[in-house]
């Protein structure tokens, strides 16, 4: 359920995340808050710097590939 956000909160989840980084948190400590991968936290705010507003609200994320196999 945390993952797979709605369209409009996970555009707000992103929003909170680099409003965090700005504020001075590291991608690992915002990661940890909001149950994600550190890479996403940095992948946004990569996406803000470059998009701003727009490329927040954009909604076509992939995932990365697993490295977990279904029995782990």
């Amino acid at each position: 359920m945390v993952r797979r956000t709605g369209e409009l909160h996970g555009a707000a989840r992103r929003a909170n995340a680099t409003l965090l980084l700005d504020d001075g948190l590291s991608c690992e400590a915002i990661a940890k808050v909001l149950y994600i991968d550190d890479d996403t936290v940095r992948g946004w705010y990569d996406r803000w710097t470059v998009g701003g507003e727009r490329a927040l609200a954009a909604f076509d994320f992939k995932g990365a590939k697993r490295s977990l196999t279904p029995d782990q």
